[in-house]
């Protein structure tokens, strides 16, 4: 009988007895020497016996176990129970719970600063699931989304939006933005690059610009007795020229968090041996909160001049 050696001195045997040699608990394990010869397709826990199965795994990816299967993904995913109260989608943005442990829940508040995770599953409420938080992930979205526009919360539940700000060497991210759009919309979902971390409103630079008259006398964009709503996504700094004629009329400026406002900021009124006056309010509203001037009293309000600047 033949007997055929290979490089290292070692003789050659049936290929089914060279696959037993190499197979789980086999006493003969492949060396930094040897070519292995067959592409591997599953592991074996050591404390099995589950086998994973690999799937795709595009180029630059990592790949992560899900189940029984080994998987490519660009972002680092950790495991979380769903308790929503509803069933979750690939895609769907949800919050990480405050009460809960290692849980996610709603969070359906317009640009929340609740921090974010986006589902890659679909676990069933009080199921686990993948969730990640950075890297380039699918996000479920509502509207038209623009490439390089900031991403925030929609108050649609478990999508995003688009924050209406884009990316720029001077723009501050909105308050709430925890992504950036990197395609537009299609079928309600666009590829995002996920910060992994929803982001504060940013300090003022004070880089705004005035309006114009915004009062009856310019654009007329701005009226006593209105509410208005900051949605630039930056702080809003207003300024607003008021006449009242009697004693004892008010002259309020209001902002809050809540339609209609009634935190009184600023206020004027004339003094009781006087037949009027003309007095400027100035006050700061935060973004997503409700501003407006109005009176106690019976006097009426005049406006003469408003005006605003977003930082």
């Amino acid at each position: 009988m033949i007997t055929l050696y290979d490089a290292n001195g070692r003789p050659l045997v049936s290929y089914a007895a060279h696959e037993q040699t190499h197979a789980s608990g086999g006493s003969d394990a492949f060396q930094s020497t040897d070519v292995l010869e067959a592409i591997v397709k599953r592991f074996q826990e050591s404390g099995g016996p589950t086998t994973l199965l690999t799937g795709p795994i595009p180029d630059g990816s990592i790949f992560t176990r899900n189940g029984t299967s080994l998987v490519g993904t660009s972002a680092v995913p950790f495991r979380l129970t769903n308790n929503t109260g509803g069933a979750l989608a690939t895609g769907d943005v949800v919050a990480l719970s405050s009460t809960a442990s290692s849980s996610v829940v709603l969070a359906d508040t317009a640009s929340t600063q609740k921090q974010l995770v986006v589902s890659l599953d679909a676990p069933a409420n009080g199921a686990m699931g993948r969730f990640v938080n950075g890297g380039v992930a699918t996000v479920n979205v509502t509207g038209a989304v623009t490439i390089g526009h900031y991403l925030v919360k929609s108050v649609t539940t478990k999508v995003a939006a688009d924050s209406g700000t884009a990316v720029g060497d001077t723009q501050a991210p909105p308050s709430g933005s925890f992504g950036v759009a990197l395609t537009t919309a299609a079928s309600n979902q666009i590829t995002a690059l996920l910060f992994g971390v929803v982001l504060a409103a940013a300090a003022s630079l004070e880089t705004g610009t005035w309006s114009a008259d915004l009062g009856p006398g310019g654009t007329a964009a701005r009226a006593a007795a209105t509410v208005y709503q900051n949605t630039s996504g930056r702080k809003r700094r207003v300024e607003i020229v008021i006449n009242i004629n009697i004693a004892g009329t008010v002259a309020i400026l209001y902002v809050e968090n809540a339609n209609p406002p009634t935190i009184q900021l600023a206020k004027f009124s004339p003094w009781a041996n006087t037949s009027g006056g003309r007095a400027t309010l100035v006050g700061e509203v935060p973004s997503n909160q409700y501003y407006k001037v109005d009176k106690v009293g019976t006097d009426t309000l005049a406006v003469f001049e408003w005006h605003e600047m977003d930082e």
